[in-house]
């Protein structure tokens, strides 16, 4: 196969960005709130 054919394959199916999106969206929310407790605690409110 070149890659020209390669390159303008059409691929079927839902895109893996939109799941990429919302696992880093999750994460994200689990992540965040304990690293603002993490840095309040370290450098004070002025740090979180």
């Amino acid at each position: 196969m070149s890659d020209a054919l390669v390159a303008t394959t059409r691929l079927t199916g839902p895109a893996p960005e939109v799941g990429v999106t919302r696992d880093m969206v999750r994460r994200g929310l689990i992540v965040a709130p304990l690293m603002i407790v993490v840095c309040g605690f370290v450098w004070g409110m002025n740090g979180a």
